[in-house]
């Protein structure tokens, strides 16, 4: 899910940028600082990607982005906020290679 534009730039060539926020929320064990707590990463990410097709079947695509303004919460089972950090930013890469038959 997110946002992205595709640019066709030859019957090969496809260019791609994008974007989209993510915001995971998850439920804790009954053991730790929080138990049965909630947990919740949120964070922006940006990204790009080229991809091309050697034919029909075949395509190879990559991508790369970063994650920005990324923060961790925790809640007690109750939903009070115990803590929250933020964390720098971090950079992430992809590869794929399709062959269809």
């Amino acid at each position: 899910p997110g946002l992205a534009l595709n640019w066709k730039a030859s019957d090969k060539w496809n260019l791609s940028l994008g974007g989209r926020v993510e915001k995971l929320r998850f439920r804790l064990d009954n053991k730790g600082i929080a138990p049965k707590g909630i947990g919740e990463d949120r964070s922006y990410l940006v990204f790009g990607g080229i991809t091309y097709s050697f034919s029909r079947q075949a395509v190879v695509s990559l991508v790369g982005g970063v994650d920005l303004d990324g923060q961790v919460r925790l809640e007690d089972k109750k939903g009070q906020r115990i803590a929250r950090e933020d964390y720098n930013p971090a950079g992430f890469f992809g590869f794929a290679f399709i062959f269809r038959f």
